[in-house]
Parts: structure tokens; C-alpha cells; sequence
């Protein structure tokens, strides 16, 4: 027989598994004193699951909202499934692919937030000896090499 937790049972139930866990968060393996730890059930069985950080329950129920708002599990989805392809899908190698053109705009734009010192640091990385000129001068010189090394 399954034996219903108490509200009050929570506190010593979270520690027995946090020590079980070794105080880590099964999902993104960070210690879980970070935040404050959180006892995971599912939400159709009941069944407690693991103590986990904030962050990730958090991120967890946000996944399972778009999966269902989605209609994927309509369609007879698993997310089991989705999730070992999504991380077949992120693991895979695609260096030898082309670039996507978002690639060398949000290169530059991350580029042309930084600093006027990182952004001669960066130009000095990429081969170009003692760059100068303003931020707008730098910006563009490092658009020009960064289209050329990708062209």
C-alpha cells in the first residue's frame, strides 16, 4: 500500500533524500544549497519523484505546460522521447553544416555591446594587430572579419 505523505512529514522526507542525492539536483547537477531545494512529485500520480532546486522544478512544470499547450500528448507524444532525441538532437556534431545568417548578426551584436578594451581584445584574438578607432569603427571592422573568415 502507498503511503500518503503528510504536509508535515515534507521537512524530513526532503532531507532523507537530499542526503540519498548526495545534495545535488538530479537534472542540472548543481548543489542544491544554492536555492532552496524543492520535493518534486508528479503531478498525475503523485508519486514523489526526487528533491530537486527551485530552478529546475520550476523549469520542469514550465515544460510540461508548453507540452500539453502544445498538444503534443494529444498526438501521442512522449515526452520521454522528445527529451532523449532533444538531447540526441543537441549532442550531435554539426560543425561541418553552414551558418545560419542570425549567427554572424548576434556575433556582432553581442560584439558591439562590449567594452571598447574587449572589443580591441577581441580584434587582437582574431589576428588584427593594434585595432583602433571608435566603438562604431571597431564594430564594423569586426563585421568585415568576421564575414571574411566566414565567406
Amino acid at each position: 500500500m502507498v503511503k500518503l505523505l503528510s504536509r508535515k512529514e515534507i521537512p524530513e522526507m526532503k532531507q532523507v533524500m537530499f542526503e540519498e542525492q548526495g545534495g545535488k539536483c538530479p537534472i542540472c547537477e548543481q548543489d542544491l544549497e544554492w536555492q532552496k531545494p524543492v520535493l518534486d512529485h508528479d503531478h498525475e500520480s503523485g508519486h514523489v519523484r526526487a528533491v530537486l532546486c527551485n530552478a529546475c522544478n520550476r523549469i520542469e512544470g514550465a515544460v510540461k505546460q508548453r507540452w500539453l499547450r502544445y498538444g503534443l500528448e494529444k498526438r501521442g507524444a512522449s515526452m520521454a522521447t522528445f527529451f532523449g532525441n532533444l538531447y540526441n538532437y543537441l549532442n550531435k556534431d554539426y560543425t561541418s553544416n553552414v551558418l545560419h545568417p542570425a549567427h554572424a548578426e548576434g556575433q556582432v551584436k553581442r560584439f558591439k555591446n562590449k567594452n571598447k578594451d574587449l572589443q580591441i581584445e577581441t580584434l587582437q584574438k582574431m589576428g588584427i594587430k593594434n585595432p583602433t578607432g571608435t566603438k562604431k569603427e571597431l564594430t564594423a571592422l569586426y563585421k568585415k572579419t568576421l564575414l571574411d573568415e566566414y565567406n
